[in-house]
């Protein structure tokens, strides 16, 4: 496999390890292989979990899930 699609298998993993709720880790995970850009959507990603931001982006994440699911009239 090639250095892009070895990094985007790293961020995948490390999503996975997460164990986050059902269903933010699949969510999270489809989100960045749906991207326009899944490796930059990746590195993003990556790079916010690795920085020790991991809590305000997973919080980030749940609030965008989360306010996308209410109903709308």
């Amino acid at each position: 496999m090639d250095s892009h699609g070895d990094e985007l298998k790293s961020t995948l993993g490390l999503i996975a390890n997460l164990n986050l709720a059902h269903p933010f880790g699949l969510l999270l995970t489809s989100f960045i292989k749906d991207a326009v850009d899944p490796l930059e959507a990746a590195r993003y990603a990556n790079e916010r979990l690795q920085s020790g931001d991991s809590d305000s982006f997973l919080a980030d994440w749940i609030f965008i899930v989360e306010s996308g699911s209410t109903s709308r009239p």
